[in-house]
């Protein structure tokens, strides 16, 4: 006698899949313990939240206090960052990276990704000590001052320019 395999729609597109951890995610807070919907609803459903909250600065303010708080907490650091702080850092910095000028990106994981940055990197996140700066100037400051990054930077122009800084090599100057 053959056992039936227990099935189940989808509560989102209403198709009929096989009950198991194939077509559904795991929910421990359902009598069955899989999610109410299929695993490709489940998917484009976090899509489309990920875009809606990567649509604007606003979205991207909790995952911003988060993090900072994180970072604050792992470094021994002070953090007093508010959702209003973020906002006025936003508004006059008018979404423009504050060490470069580029227009910031609401995207994750791009160079222009807008990224929250400490001026001084020996204390906290404070409305004083924080900019916003695209991704890849982050990266790039890490741990500098901000006049050894200046000073980086300014030698990498030079040495890579001609006498009108325009870029006169394909970075293999030697």
């Amino acid at each position: 006698m053959e056992t039936a395999v227990p099935t189940r729609a989808c509560s989102k597109c209403h198709k009929v899949y096989e009950l198991n951890n194939d077509n559904f995610f795991r929910h421990s807070q359902r009598k069955d313990g899989f999610h109410s919907w299929c695993k490709p609803c489940c998917k484009a459903g976090n899509q489309r939240s990920l875009e809606k909250k990567y649509s604007t600065f606003e979205g991207r303010i909790t995952t911003f206090l988060r993090t900072c708080k994180n970072s604050s907490k792992k470094r021994g650091h002070e953090f007093n960052l508010t959702r209003q702080d973020f906002i006025d850092m936003w508004e006059a910095q008018k979404g423009l990276c504050a060490y470069s000028g580029i227009k910031l990106n609401l995207a994750p994981n791009t160079t222009t990704s807008v990224s929250v940055e400490r001026i001084d990197n020996t204390i906290g996140y404070t409305p004083e000590n924080t900019v916003l700066v695209a991704k890849a100037i982050n990266s790039m400051k890490s741990n500098l001052t901000g006049e050894e990054f200046y000073d980086f930077c300014k030698s990498v122009v030079l040495w890579l320019s001609n006498e009108n800084l325009e870029r006169q090599v394909d970075f293999k100057k030697i």
